[in-house]
């Protein structure tokens, strides 16, 4: 029932609110979105008693998103900047080739991971990925840290011999 009356006071009253915010704000943009505001404000509200007069409500709710507005731009007021400015400026995202570069090398390195032999891997994985010193690595699999190192050492290798195998198929 409320949605409803909610549902025509909202073709009624919608182009006063937008008008209203028009004539008071820079931006037509701003201007819909609190009218907008002020109908989603109303709708989520609980009023106590009953209202009497639901346009007058209305507008009370935009004027009081209006004050709101324009307390949060005094404390934190927006530096002006036009278009060319903004166009100006660079997207730190990389470029979609730069992307698929390095997925497809993210993919070579998975698949040079992979070809190791079990042990290898695991010592890899606890140091490049865990961040765990060689000691730690000894500890937790208990082997000698030189045995670490030999595990690393070749580990690195093989998977520079995978890349740098993949790297020349592919020129090729």
């Amino acid at each position: 029932m409320i949605e409803m009356r909610l549902d025509a006071l909202f073709r009624h009253c919608r182009s006063d609110i937008e008008r209203f915010f028009g004539q008071r704000l820079d931006t037509p943009a701003l201007a819909e979105d609190l009218s907008q505001e002020t109908f989603l404000r109303l709708l989520c509200s609980a009023p106590k008693a009953a209202i009497r007069d639901a346009r007058a409500y209305l507008f009370r709710i935009a004027n009081n998103l209006l004050v709101d507005y324009y307390r949060s731009r005094s404390r934190c007021p927006q530096v002006a900047c036009d278009e060319a400015l903004l166009e100006a400026i660079e997207d730190p995202s990389p470029q979609p080739d730069i992307v698929a570069e390095n997925q497809q090398m993210l993919k070579l390195l998975q698949q040079a991971i992979d070809s190791l032999p079990p042990r290898g891997r695991e010592v890899f994985i606890l140091h490049k990925f865990h961040h765990m010193e060689y000691s730690q690595i000894a500890e937790k699999l208990d082997i000698s840290p030189n045995t670490v190192m030999v595990h690393m050492a070749r580990a690195l290798m093989q998977c520079r011999n995978h890349l740098q195998r993949q790297v020349m198929e592919d020129q090729a």
